[in-house]
């Protein structure tokens, strides 16, 4: 399989909350799992570098010169179908209310601009190329911060109250540190092979293509548990 591969379809999407240290945690509320979002956009932040022009007093140009681009990483914008609660609470907008382990309610705070999430999303792949089995495409942003949330949200009868989180993809070698030897299992089990390439935190995200998973768990717009039974 090469890298000519059309991204127009998702088969999974999760976010991964990240604790103090970057790393995402395992068990309790550890992972939005949900089939929600209307659009992902992804947009490259490559500035032009500046340009220096030096004339002498007869007016003659004795340096023109570009600086190099200026690369910024990317951003990655979630555009839901419906307001999520946990949505806004993993991407520093508020608090989740329990009652017990039930959400119950949601409280829209001052935005907590510490919250960051990891962010995987697994792309179909065209059937006709695949090779010894099913194939996904495995696309994870090691770090996503600094969001901001836009959208009129309008109850008029017919439009669904909804939002678009827009948030700044950054380089991040520690979204293993929580797993033993730095080696994700459970639910991120493929992505062990690639461990010394994203633990260098050299990248803004990291594209692999793996036989796609199975998952013992559903989606759900509510935050669950983080899984570590291998999936398959």
């Amino acid at each position: 399989m090469s890298g000519c591969i059309p991204r127009d379809r998702t088969v999974r999407v999760r976010l991964f909350p990240l604790d103090s240290c970057d790393r995402i945690q395992t068990g309790d509320l550890a992972v939005l799992d949900w089939d929600g979002f209307e659009t992902i956009t992804i947009t490259d932040q490559v500035d032009q570098g500046d340009r220096e022009t030096i004339q002498t007093t007869s007016g003659t140009v004795c340096r023109d010169k570009v600086a190099c681009s200026i690369d910024r990483g990317q951003q990655v914008a979630f555009n839901e179908c419906a307001e999520n609660w946990s949505m806004l609470s993993i991407t520093g907008f508020g608090s989740l209310v329990f009652d017990g382990s039930d959400i119950v309610g949601f409280d829209r705070e001052d935005l907590d601009c510490a919250a960051a999430v990891a962010v995987e999303i697994l792309f179909e792949l065209p059937g006709g190329c695949d090779t010894g089995g099913a194939q996904c495409l495995a696309r994870l942003y090691p770090k996503v911060e600094r969001f901001t949330i836009s959208g009129d949200k309008a109850v008029n009868g017919k439009n669904a109250i909804r939002g678009t989180y827009t948030g700044q993809a950054v380089k991040n070698a520690n979204v293993f540190g929580n797993f033993t030897t730095d080696t994700p299992d459970g639910e991120l089990f493929y992505w062990a092979p690639y461990k010394t390439a994203v633990n260098t935190g050299d990248a803004f995200y990291y594209d692999r293509i793996v036989d796609c998973p199975t998952f013992d768990v559903d989606e759900s717009c509510d935050l669950r548990d983080f899984s570590m039974t291998d999936a398959s």
